[in-house]
């Protein structure tokens, strides 16, 4: 599930370099989805870390700012590189 999660912030900044706003709600959800999945394995540090950014790149994907939700989406891979 954790390469599934960096997967879909993979295509969070591929979305984002095309303007798909619509597509960067439906990654948004997937990621959360997937959170549920992950978090319960996440020490409590990685998984406030984690929850932080996933909230922020709800907020870039409802403000339609593509440009945030790039930057958003490679924090949270850096997140998952750490583990």
């Amino acid at each position: 599930d954790i390469a599934r999660f960096d997967l879909w912030a993979r295509r969070v900044v591929v979305d984002a370099a095309v303007g798909d706003s619509a597509g960067i709600l439906g990654d948004v959800a997937v990621l959360e989805w997937i959170r549920d999945r992950i978090a319960h394995g996440l020490d409590d540090v990685t998984r406030t870390r984690l929850d932080v950014q996933i909230l922020e790149l709800r907020n870039n994907a409802n403000d339609e700012d593509a440009k945030a939700a790039a930057v958003t989406a490679r924090a949270l891979r850096k997140i998952l590189a750490g583990l």
